[in-house]
């Protein structure tokens, strides 16, 4: 007995767990599948999305058959690449893959974008249960699955199945979901590589800053020490955008991983500011790109103030900067334009950085994607050109510089020489023009005097014909207006014709309430006349009883299903010609032919009911009013 019993409950336990795991392969086939072959590297292109827009749902209900429907599919492209649009959400991204590759590999799932503040992973395990992992900005360097920059997680053994696992995606910034799927082999060899390169460029960095610190002190050119400032700001806001600040100089803070981007790029832009200013500015004769400058450190500096006060979210912003650094790029080809020939260094130099920060913007929208580290690190390249650039501007500079002065110096000494011998002609020539200034002075003052008379009795001419002018303007524009509804009245015009009198809705409802109420307000309840404002536009409500009668009540118009101003036009063309079809009316507003069809009929009917006064002057207006057919039969508050 109860070895059949043990069998039965055996056999139980088999059952549910082929229907928990037919549920789960289930699932996954309704997937878009990302299969893993042959190549050790592969980017998630097809993914699902659901937002959850009060990170309230956990992995049971997200995992659960009924939320499948509400995941939305993404095929990547290479012109659009998902995000956290709204960073108040927290987001579900539904990744299913099939390893199969010919041979055995240990695959990891990256994320590229290794800013994102809160990034968990739930993998299923054998039950069908789901694991989680967590990781990110919000959280210690040590709590990464690797000591890598990146978020990595080791995915579970899978070869020949198919893997379906949840992320979870919180972020105060905006990011972009990015995944890549690697075999271990592949990761361990590109990480090698990445964290070599990062050697060899800070070295390169490091080296620059040191020679021209040396510079600074022996040359005492305050050009150098704003260089070297300028490549500390660039080595300190590459190694927070790579993750290598993180990981080697704050790794137990991460509290202070969303503010050392925004305030690197500010020390970049400020930096770049003050060394353009003494790079170019003393050879550039206008004192205006010294004021350009300036005004750009105090709006950039101020801007970053405020967004840390009242709205740290948009701290970083990258297309601010580059707009920043683009003003001293034009300061330089300004002065490459004027023949201060160091600055062709200068502008080329830049022209490194804006490149190196294109190609990064491409691969970060998917335009270009490879994770080859030329185009990743595009910008890290970049730099490094620029910096050795920009030392050979300061080489060219200086050299620039002890030319013009040794030419200075021969011209001022063959001056001096000429200045000897012109010295006593010079003298006698001033009195000269000593005396014919003075002369020439008295003239200048009678004529001014004599025409500042005339311009006063011009412009007071002029002010009085402008007063006249501003008082006919007034009446010829109500004389049009006037024109423009008169004509608009006494003939058929077009729908948009009839919109420059009746526009929108409120300036029906306006018309309504002027005809309505045009001898005084009474209640329909209690015949009140006294009443003030009621909720909605041009309604009244009721003083004594708080009755609301809406502009529309007792008019053609009640408890309209289209918009009331194509409603206007409708009655405005059957009162003209009654004969118009339905159709006619269907295609002229662009409604149902039904709709068109039971309007004209409501229409015709008032048409019927009621004479056209005489003193009607549109030869419509009349019918609006007193149609009490479809008024309301239950007690309501607002008619």
């Amino acid at each position: 007995m109860t070895a059949r019993k043990r069998h039965l409950s055996s056999r139980r336990g088999l059952t549910l767990f082929f229907i928990m795991w037919s549920t789960y392969f289930l699932s996954a086939q309704q997937s878009i599948v990302q299969t893993l072959g042959e190549n050790e590297e592969y980017f998630i292109s097809s993914f699902e999305i659901l937002e959850d827009k009060n990170s309230v749902w956990n992995i049971k209900q997200v995992s659960a058959p009924e939320f499948a429907s509400k995941f939305q599919l993404h095929q990547g492209k290479k012109s659009s690449i998902a995000g956290n649009d709204n960073t108040a959400s927290a987001y579900w991204i539904k990744i299913t893959l099939n390893d199969a590759s010919p041979r055995h590999k240990s695959w990891l799932l990256e994320a590229y974008d290794f800013k994102i503040d809160s990034l968990s992973i739930f993998l299923p395990d054998s039950t069908g249960q789901y694991s989680e992992l967590k990781t990110g900005d919000n959280f210690t360097f040590n709590n990464k699955t690797f000591q890598h920059k990146n978020l990595e997680f080791l995915l579970p053994d899978f070869k020949s199945q198919t893997l379906v696992c949840y992320l979870r995606v919180k972020s105060d910034d905006s990011i972009r979901f990015i995944f890549v799927a690697r075999s271990f082999e592949r990761f361990v060899n590109y990480a090698l590589g990445e964290y070599y390169f990062f050697g060899i460029f800070y070295g390169i960095l490091i080296i620059i800053i040191l020679l021209n610190s040396f510079l600074f002190f022996t040359l005492k050119d305050f050009t150098y020490i704003f260089y070297v400032f300028y490549v500390i700001s660039l080595a300190v806001y590459l190694l927070v955008d790579s993750g290598l600040a993180f990981q080697y100089l704050w790794p137990n803070i991460p509290s202070i991983n969303n503010y050392t981007r925004p305030f690197a790029a500010l020390c970049v832009v400020i930096t770049a500011m003050l060394y353009a200013k003494s790079f170019l500015v003393p050879r550039l004769t206008s004192p205006r790109i010294r004021i350009i400058l300036y005004t750009v450190i105090a709006i950039r500096v101020g801007i970053f103030l405020v967004r840390l006060i009242f709205d740290r979210a948009s701290l970083m912003d990258p297309q601010l900067d580059v707009m920043a650094l683009l003003i001293a790029y034009l300061a330089g080809i300004y002065g490459w334009y004027i023949g201060f020939k160091p600055a062709r260094f200068y502008v080329l130099a830049f022209s490194f950085v804006f490149i190196g920060f294109l190609v990064t913007s491409l691969n970060n929208l998917g335009i270009i994607q490879t994770s080859s580290i030329v185009v990743v690190y595009a910008l890290n390249f970049a730099v490094v050109l620029e910096v050795i650039t920009l030392s050979l501007a300061l080489a060219d500079r200086m050299n620039t510089f002890k030319r013009d002065k040794e030419l200075e110096q021969r011209e001022k000494i063959n001056q001096l020489i000429k200045n000897e011998s012109l010295q006593q002609e010079i003298i006698v020539q001033l009195k000269e023009n000593e005396a014919l200034k003075d002369k020439v002075n008295q003239e200048l003052e009678a004529k001014v005097k004599e025409r500042t008379l005339e311009l006063e009795a011009a412009n007071e001419e002029i002010r009085r014909m402008n007063e006249v002018l501003h008082a006919d303007n007034i009446k010829l524009e109500s004389n049009v207006k006037d024109l423009s509804k008169a004509r608009v009245m006494q003939k058929i015009v077009s729908f948009e014709e009839f919109q420059n009198i009746y526009s929108d809705e409120n300036s029906c409802l306006e018309f309504l309430s002027n005809m309505k109420w045009a001898k005084g307000y009474r209640c329909e309840k209690c015949q009140n006349t006294n009443y003030s404002n009621g909720p909605i536009p041009y309604s009244r409500r009721c003083s004594k009883c708080s009755y609301i009668e809406s502009a529309t009540a007792n008019t053609l118009f009640y408890r309209l299903k289209f918009p009331i101003v194509k409603a206007f036009y409708m009655v405005f063309l059957i009162s003209n010609r009654t004969e118009i079809t339905a159709d006619e009316l269907s295609e002229k507003l662009s409604l149902r032919r039904q709709t068109c069809w039971a309007f004209k009929r409501k229409v015709l009917e008032a048409m019927e009911q009621k004479k056209r006064p005489k003193a009607d002057p549109d030869g419509w207006s009349y019918l609006v009013l007193g149609h009490i057919e479809d008024k309301p039969t239950k007690k309501s508050k607002i008619e």
